[in-house]
């Protein structure tokens, strides 16, 4: 039980969510809830309170942040409702981790803590957040009922294994040969990396993964990491934007390049004849 509905009535400016969120933190670090939902009714006070939640919780995960959305509603109901058809959204808590979940028909995840969904349901839409991270969808493409997934990857994934993973349970519903479809993330030039981790990711995929930094530096290449992951799996690599997150400020946000706690999001779904 998560104790009785509690309804607060104050005066602006008197910490009713400072209060919701003590509440959210206490529930959310004892496993009970996965999500906080502040509804407004103006876009301005909407903006004003999703930078303060924001700055809030960077400041209380410095890492691994769970992510905050700022949605209003004519975006949700023109843009998105076009977008998916109405369709609910399944998306996860990604903590560059292996775990895959399912979205079967009824069912749609909202922060279960996964970095990769799969479903052959055509009602669901499948969504993965980046910020430098690659988002990757990936689909069947034979003659039986489509599979589909998303996954989240950067180096810590590819560690983990994840989109061995990810295909490994679409191999298990579907013999259909599996392509795979790249967004946007973080180019070599802007991915400067050193140290173990990077040997280890090196032992583990080869040098090809190597490369120079735009200030000379030895760099991680991750859509070669990519490419040559997948290829051990026999699946080719489509690249559906080669933008850099990091170098293009003005379209994405940036982990990396500007410290930014906000995600894009790459949402994927089955089309219907």
């Amino acid at each position: 039980s998560l104790g009785n509905i509690v309804v607060l009535e104050a005066e602006t400016g008197s910490g009713k969510t400072e209060a919701a969120l003590w509440r959210f933190i206490q529930l959310f670090q004892a496993g009970k809830v996965d999500s906080l939902y502040f509804a407004l009714p103006t876009r301005t006070a909407a903006s004003q309170l999703y930078k303060r939640v924001r700055e809030f919780v960077t400041r209380l995960w410095p890492l691994d942040a769970p992510v905050v959305v700022r949605a209003y509603q004519h975006t949700l109901s023109s843009v998105g409702a076009q977008l998916t058809a109405g369709r609910p959204v399944s998306w996860t808590r990604q903590v560059h981790g292996s775990t895959v979940v399912s979205v079967p028909a009824c069912v749609i995840h909202c922060g279960t803590q996964a970095d990769a969904q799969i479903t052959r349901s055509t009602h669901a839409v499948l969504a993965v957040f980046s910020a430098d991270c690659a988002p990757v969808v990936l689909c069947s493409t034979g003659n039986s009922a489509p599979v589909m997934a998303v996954a989240h990857v950067g180096w810590k994934g590819l560690v983990a294994g994840v989109l061995g993973t990810t295909v490994a349970a679409m191999r298990r519903q579907s013999d259909d040969p599996i392509e795979a479809h790249l967004g946007p993330c973080i180019c070599a030039r802007c991915y400067e990396f050193t140290g173990p981790e990077l040997d280890g990711l090196r032992n583990q995929l080869g040098p090809g993964i190597l490369t120079a930094s735009g200030t000379g530096t030895q760099a991680l290449d991750l859509r070669a990491a990519l490419r040559l992951t997948l290829a051990r799996h026999h699946i080719a690599l489509d690249i559906a934007d080669a933008a850099c997150t990091a170098c293009d400020g003005q379209r994405f946000f940036s982990h990396r390049a500007r410290a930014e706690s906000s995600r894009q999001a790459v949402l994927a779904w089955i089309n219907t004849p």
